[in-house]
């Protein structure tokens, strides 16, 4: 039987390795969340994504431990798209009381995959973030 060449194994290792790699979401650019008050939590999120998605509204579901799970949809903005490399930057209010203190987020592809991943705690009202 013939041993493998050291190139060969390294190209192996690499093909087994690519899925992995691949499948892995991208982080957020910039995720911060700060309590507005006693009902309500203002998530601030940024990201490197793509002309043709649209980030649609936020689903929440209930703390766990004080996490919370957060999953933006997105939509197709266009049937033909270049893979052009946007910043994505946006908020939202979302309704949670004082039981949650952290966010787990993940912006999803149209088709349901994870685009981008990220936690962070939520902030007492002094987050930074402007008020108007």
């Amino acid at each position: 039987m013939k041993a493998a060449t050291p190139l060969a194994t390294l190209a192996a290792a690499l093909m087994l390795a690519a899925p992995a790699v691949a499948s892995a979401p991208a982080s957020f650019t910039t995720l911060d969340a700060c309590r507005a008050g006693p009902q309500e939590v203002i998530l601030s999120y940024g990201f490197d994504g793509s002309a043709c998605h649209k980030v649609g509204e936020p689903a929440v579901f209930e703390p766990k431990d004080g996490l919370v799970t957060v999953t933006m949809p997105t939509s197709e903005t266009s049937e033909v798209c270049t893979m052009q490399i946007v910043p994505v930057e946006g908020t939202a209010v979302l309704g949670l009381d004082e039981t949650a203190t952290e966010l787990e987020v993940t912006v999803l592809y149209p088709d349901g995959r994870q685009m981008v991943f990220g936690m962070t705690e939520i902030a007492g009202s002094e987050c930074g973030l402007e008020q108007e």
